[in-house]
């Protein structure tokens, strides 16, 4: 995962090749934040009403979840890990 933009509007890029893989990849990092309680996307906005309890969470939550990733991806067992479909293009259901 490449981490770009600005400190107070991250955004996640992960640096998968097979584009269905990237989107398992991403779904399963969402999931996963989720489960420990962190609604999250790619993008990461941090405010000022953030405490240093709210980062060191958010932090915490996104080791776990990358381990996760990284090991789905290893051993080629992101469809297990998986409890939802990939995540969809956005605004694809838009254009037709």
């Amino acid at each position: 995962v490449r981490c770009l933009g600005t400190r107070a509007h991250l955004g996640l890029q992960f640096q998968v090749e097979d584009p269905l893989t990237q989107k398992k990849a991403i779904t399963l990092y969402i999931q996963e934040m989720a489960r420990r309680g962190i609604i999250a996307t790619t993008g990461i906005f941090v405010g000022c009403s953030h405490t240093e309890e709210d980062v060191a969470q958010t932090v915490a939550a996104a080791r776990e979840a990358f381990s996760l990733v990284q090991e789905g991806l290893a051993r080629r067992r992101l469809d297990d890990l998986l409890e939802c479909q990939p995540q969809s293009d956005l605004f694809r259901r838009l254009v037709r």
